[in-house]
């Protein structure tokens, strides 16, 4: 269980924190407009000491008490990626997989099983500061799911992809969601959002604007649609988001 208790990102200028708690297998989807705390939320789930207050834990391990222990049960893709330019796309995730109690025969197959799913496998053994956006992303994200983390901190995981990458990225954080792994992933992605997520969160200045599945958020916002796309308009028409 990922519990989050309180928390204020620095954005905010509410004195109301975040507040959620998700179970095995839950897949949260944050939303909101641009500068609202998408990417801050995520930052300070990953590292909760950036949060102004609150606490997080997951399975009752608190991240700021035990935060070792915590850094081993998250994986997190921020936005932009962070990746060493002057490697090659193996070595780099051998050198972030060596922190990870892993044997390198299984670190190995790890890395170049995903990288086969992903369709990168070809360009794993060529400079990174070679490589196309769409590929360091991809990169980026398999070092996210090396360790098996228990919880994944997902931010704009689609970015820079071409259909066939979105859909294999969707498939594997699918496959994530039945192996039990808890997801928070926030993108502006909205169509996508919906394939995966069954509840959102979003966010205006850091703060909490609206929690809730698809049919709360319709009936909230009084949308005769329940599609996440239209909901959205839906808050828009009715000044719910602010510029």
């Amino acid at each position: 269980m990922l519990k989050v208790r309180d928390l204020q990102i620095p954005l905010t200028h509410s004195t109301d924190g975040l507040s959620f708690q998700l179970q095995s297998g839950e897949i949260l989807g944050v939303i909101g407009k641009n500068s609202s705390g998408k990417s801050e939320l995520l930052e300070c789930l990953a590292t909760p000491s950036l949060a102004r207050s609150g606490s997080v834990s997951i399975n009752n391990v608190d991240a700021l008490q035990e935060s070792l222990k915590y850094r081993h049960l998250i994986g997190y893709l921020p936005n932009p990626v962070i990746i060493e330019p002057h490697l090659t796309g193996i070595e780099f995730l051998e050198l972030i997989s060596g922190s990870y109690e892993l044997s390198p025969k299984d670190r190995t197959e790890q890395i170049l099983k995903l990288a086969e799913e992903l369709g990168c496998h070809s360009e794993m053994f060529t400079l990174i500061e070679r490589l196309s956006n769409s590929t360091k992303q991809k990169i980026a994200f398999i070092a996210t799911l090396l360790h098996s983390p228990r919880v994944l901190f997902l931010d704009e995981p689609w970015q820079f992809l071409d259909w066939s990458g979105q859909e294999a990225v969707t498939q594997i954080i699918k496959n994530q969601q039945v192996e039990g792994r808890v997801v928070v992933i926030s993108s502006n992605d909205l169509d996508r959002l919906e394939e995966l997520t069954k509840q959102y969160l979003v966010l205006d200045e850091g703060a909490t604007l609206a929690m809730g599945t698809l049919t709360e958020l319709a009936n909230s916002t009084r949308s005769k649609s329940k599609s996440l796309p239209d909901i959205w308009r839906s808050m828009e028409k009715i000044g719910h988001l602010r510029e």
